[in-house]
């Protein structure tokens, strides 16, 4: 619907975050990017740039959450003539930035210990298959099924304090439509910032799991802007109480 055009501005910042461990034999990489997706490309490029660091394709994870608020990285045409014209000078400034990220985490690592943790949380999505042909999807037997599992990875250093906090929670970030133009990171940047917020030091990581057709719901605001912050804020503080 947005007919290939450029952004017109920035709303908020887009991040890309690491965690990065080691377990004395093998090391891994999670990188988390505020991206629509992330492609071949951009991936060979981070390990390209980050030598030394025994860091390969087997043993880094690169995650977009999918926001569709993001740039166009795709070099295919058939996705450009949906997302946008591809622009590698783009492509290669987030690679080299991504790198550095690498490179940081990889610096400042330290002795951790790592909590896991899950819950259900209703309420925050819907199943969006369902917005067209309901009564042929009723005739057929079909249910709105929706995936409510929410996940936390809390690493702390060994005397207790938080260093990442990484959720997992299954819903597009699509509460901002076609006609926003603005570069945004939605609400996994909301949750983001909050979960910041309540545990200050520590950096908070987003990936967005099997999400398929799962859409958010039930945010509140008096328009799109809003409502992303009252969906975020939420679950960052569902998130917050599990890692607590």
């Amino acid at each position: 619907a947005r007919e290939g055009k450029p952004a017109t501005g920035v709303h908020d910042p887009l991040h890309a975050k690491v965690l990065y461990l080691r377990d004395g034999h093998t090391a891994m990489a999670l990188i988390t990017c505020d991206l629509r997706s992330v492609t071949p490309e951009l991936k060979n490029q981070i390990i390209e740039k980050s030598p030394g660091l025994r860091l390969s394709h087997e043993n880094v994870l690169i995650a977009a959450s999918h926001t569709h608020d993001g740039p166009a990285i795709f070099a295919e045409k058939f996705w450009q003539l949906q997302f946008g014209v591809h622009d590698s000078r783009i492509v290669d400034i987030m690679s080299t930035e991504i790198a550095k990220a690498v490179k940081q985490a990889v610096s400042s690592a330290v002795p951790a210990k790592i909590g896991i943790a899950q819950t259900l949380v209703e309420g925050f999505t819907n199943n969006r298959r369902w917005e067209y042909d309901q009564k042929a999807r009723k005739a057929a037997g079909e249910t709105p099924q929706v995936e409510p599992v929410l996940s936390v990875i809390r690493a702390d250093t060994m005397e207790g304090k938080p260093i990442a906090i990484l959720v997992n929670f299954a819903t597009h970030p699509t509460i901002l439509g076609h006609e926003n133009m603005l570069i945004s990171a939605e609400w996994p940047g909301v949750l983001q910032r909050r979960l910041e917020e309540t545990f200050p030091g520590a950096t908070a990581l987003y990936t967005n799991g099997a999400e398929g057709d799962q859409s958010p719901g039930h945010a509140e605001g008096a328009d799109d802007f809003e409502r992303v912050s009252d969906f975020g804020t939420r679950l960052a503080a569902a998130a917050g109480s599990l890692a607590k």
